[in-house]
Parts: C-alpha cells; structure tokens; sequence
C-alpha cells in the first residue's frame, strides 16, 4: 500500500514540476492538428498522438530526459533508435514549431532547405543513450520533398 502512495505522490511531485512544459506541449498538439486540418489532412493517426508520449514520459521523469527518451524513440525525430521515419508528421512537426516554440522559427520548408543542402546532414545528439549520428539518405530526401510539394507548399500559397 505505501509503495502505492509513494508512487502517486512521485507522479504528483512531476505533473507540478513539469506543468508549464506539458502544457506546452499540448498547446503543440493543438497547432498541429489545426495545420493538418488547414491542408486538409484528417484521418492521419499519428497526427493525433503526436508527442503523447513525451507526456506520459513526464509523469516519470524530468521535462529533460523526457526529451531525450522522446527522440529517441518518436518516428517523427531523425534521432529515433529504429531509423524508420513518419516523414508527414516530421513535416507537420516543423511547419508547428514555428508557431508555438520561441527559438524554432524556420518553416517546414527552410527545415527542408538545411537538410537538402548539406551534403551529408549529421544529427549529433549527445545524451545518455549514445553519441551516435545519423545521415539522412537522398531516399528520406526525395519523400520528404515529395510531400513538402503535396502539401506544405500549398499552405504557403494560401498566405
């Protein structure tokens, strides 16, 4: 029963700890939904869960290392450990940021942009899990152009 108790009162302790950030995070779900829904993308489920996870994850630990279990294990950051990808919501993620992260202010297109012109685009993450890097392939390029001409280029015409 104490363990119980103690367990409840750990979860507490991180909901307050972590509040402001969970709600920044929520406010990010809200902006991608909205953006999905403005190009006319409805029925994408990743859409819906998008960084659910990292609020489960701050039931748990620090906003910090629930970053970082995050990256590494969300299909839409280039940073995740199975290098599979959900390239439509990467590019949801990064048209989002713009609008509700303070120091990430490129459109999904100037993200694209970074990417495509670096000849071998590295991801070096150092944390706890590895310090490993990771290459986007001209594969992951050519979708994600793909759908960047699909959609995103069609929001950018609407404004």
């Amino acid at each position: 029963m104490s363990l119980i108790v103690l367990l409840i009162l750990w979860i507490a302790g991180m909901v307050q700890l972590n509040s402001s950030h969970i709600w920044k995070v929520l406010i990010h779900k809200i902006a991608m939904i909205k953006t999905a829904y403005r190009l006319k993308i409805y029925f994408y489920i990743p859409m819906y869960l998008h960084d659910t996870d990292k609020i489960f994850y701050m039931l748990f630990f620090t906003k910090h290392i629930a970053s970082l279990i995050h990256k590494k294990t969300a299909f839409h950051h280039f940073s995740n450990i199975w290098k599979q990808f959900f390239y439509l919501e990467m590019i949801l993620d990064w048209e989002c940021s713009r609008l509700t992260k303070k120091n990430k202010k490129q459109t999904a297109i100037e993200w694209f942009n970074f990417i495509k012109n670096r000849p071998k685009f590295e991801i070096k993450k150092k944390d706890f899990f590895n310090t490993g890097k990771y290459n986007v392939s001209d594969n992951d390029v050519a979708k994600i152009e793909e759908l960047l001409n699909k959609y995103i280029r069609r929001l950018s015409n609407d404004i």
